[in-house]
């Protein structure tokens, strides 16, 4: 059966590692090389405690008003363009489980059988994912979901030229979409570049590995991490890629016939998010057989008003759906 698995925070919180992108993310400790950030942090939440602080709140806030919202009442200072160079430094050192060392043993069950029609969409920026997709697949003899998932954010290279669309013959073959961007992606600020319209992932796997502030080939500007907020706003103007990304996601989503959602919560925050799941259910004739996977009652109730789904399948944690799917 062809198969999207649509992956929320929540789905980190349920892996071998805890990666508290909610709840936690944010520490004293963690923090203490990020002064700007922390500051501003305080500024927003003068009276809770740093580890209650939910990370999408903050970078939420601080790109509204970075992209002028509310710009004819208030002007920000210059501290928040530091607060927001920190905060994607911070999400990296964060979230950067080391590449390759660490494989997530329950993804590993999760996505062992995955079909070559089958589509992971992630919410998430960390390379956990990625990091099993690869051991699942680490000689490269046959293409796998994430060769092809490479070739989507790079320009593809092929003897004809590089198509206008995605090649016919891989139109109905899955893919491994992070749909709020990645850790493990560069592009180049530079709007004027070629090299603008593409994300540059450190492939899974090669020794070599490139950094945020290493010098783009084309024009030379520092090379930038694509780490984007829940609101999206401006993004598809500033990384065109995400278009394509999105595009294909809607696509798969009107086309699947079962939809697993792990640790999907849909905050108010992701509002994109929610017209994209909307919108796809609308364009579809029949529904999906939905599972969701989450131990929160509001979320899946949430999710259930959503798609217009009463009675879908649900698992308290992805242990009990683990187990359900090895019977």
């Amino acid at each position: 059966m062809d198969t999207v698995f649509f992956l929320g925070a929540g789905a980190s919180h349920g892996s071998d590692f805890r990666l508290p992108l909610m709840d936690g993310f944010f520490d004293e400790e963690s923090l203490k090389n990020y002064s700007n950030l922390k500051n501003y942090i305080r500024k927003l939440n003068p009276k809770n405690p740093l580890e209650k602080v939910n990370m999408e709140s903050i970078i939420t806030h601080m790109e509204l008003t970075l992209e002028g919202f509310g710009s004819s009442w208030t002007r920000p200072d210059y501290t928040i363009f530091e607060a927001r160079k920190e905060f994607t430094n911070y999400v990296v050192n964060r979230l950067g489980a080391p590449v390759g060392e660490k494989v997530c043993n329950k993804y590993l069950k999760l996505f062992e059988k995955l079909d070559s029609t089958d589509t992971i969409l992630s919410l998430n920026y960390d390379s956990i994912v990625e990091n099993v997709l690869f051991q699942l697949n680490p000689n490269k003899h046959t293409e796998s979901i994430l060769d092809r998932s490479y070739y989507l954010l790079g320009q593809i290279n092929l003897w004809d030229g590089t198509p206008p669309s995605i090649p016919i013959e891989d139109r109905n073959l899955g893919y491994f979409i992070q749909l709020h961007g990645s850790i493990n992606w560069l592009y180049c600020p530079n709007q004027y570049c070629p090299f603008h319209r593409f994300f540059f992932p450190n492939r899974i796997g090669d020794s070599e590995k490139y950094n945020a502030g290493d010098p783009c080939h084309i024009c030379g500007s520092g090379l930038d991490f694509v780490v984007v907020p829940p609101t999206m706003k401006k993004t598809f103007e500033k990384y065109p890629k995400f278009g394509l990304l999105w595009n294909l996601a809607f696509r798969k989503l009107t086309e699947t016939e079962q939809l697993i959602m792990i640790g999907v919560s849909l905050p108010d925050s992701d509002y994109y998010l929610k017209w994209l799941i909307k919108e796809a259910m609308l364009h579809r004739k029949n529904l999906p057989k939905l599972t969701i996977v989450n131990p929160k009652e509001d979320a899946i109730n949430g999710v259930k008003s959503l798609m217009g789904i009463e009675k879908p399948e649900t698992f308290s944690d992805l242990d009990d759906f683990l187990d359900h799917m090895n019977r």
